[in-house]
């Protein structure tokens, strides 16, 4: 009797192939300050830009950085035809919680928000979507919080069969690790450092392995 076969990973096959063709790829990174690059010169959206045209360096390659600080959901909604649609994305990253958690921003809402988001990028830009979970800072009250609204992100990612950057998990791993979290992190204990954006970078990559 043959074994059940094992759950496909959830994967942005179109544009890998069209990076290994060379053709014409456009990504749009939308978020909030994290995917901006909130206080540095670099964040993750340019270093991983810079790790995609080395491993593709035939693909005539657009990468836009859509983070704007302070967003929540709410804000994502209301701008995702300017900053997204209309640039006809094939890929779009969404990295949305913080500001949702920290503000008024009801977890029921943020959850209908994201799914929002999720079909209508789906549906008018036809893009493939990777989902992005953001940093967790050392707080613990801090930490579970955020996991409430994180765990919504998790939940899209396997409703819908898409990849996700899980970016607090990585950030947990390395605090019981006993790794040297303050130097990913601002002094705000928010906000990736520089060398924080790098590690975020290499698991953005992880999606096309």
């Amino acid at each position: 009797m043959k074994a059940p076969e094992e759950r496909r990973k959830p994967s942005i096959e179109k544009t890998i192939s069209k990076l290994v063709a060379g053709e014409k790829v456009t990504i749009v990174a939308f978020g909030d300050s994290i995917t901006e690059g909130y206080e540095v010169p670099r964040g993750f959206v340019d270093f991983w830009e810079e790790a995609l045209r080395r491993k593709y360096p035939a693909a005539l390659l657009r990468m836009i950085n859509a983070g704007r600080s302070g967003d929540t959901t709410f804000a994502a909604v209301d701008r995702l035809r300017h900053d997204v649609i209309t640039h006809r994305p094939d890929l779009v990253t969404v990295q949305f919680g913080i500001n949702d958690c920290f503000s008024t921003v009801y977890r029921s809402e943020f959850r209908e928000n994201l799914q929002w988001l999720i079909l209508r990028i789906q549906e008018e830009a036809q893009a493939e979507i990777a989902l992005v979970t953001s940093p967790v800072p050392r707080n613990e009250n801090d930490q579970e919080s955020l996991a409430r609204y994180y765990d919504v992100i998790r939940f899209f990612a396997s409703e819908y069969d898409l990849p996700i950057v899980q970016i607090d998990m990585e950030w947990k791993r390395i605090l019981r690790g006993g790794g040297d979290f303050d130097a990913l992190m601002l002094p705000d204990g928010i906000h990736p450092s520089e060398t924080g954006y790098r590690q975020i970078s290499r698991l953005f990559m992880e999606l096309f392995d």
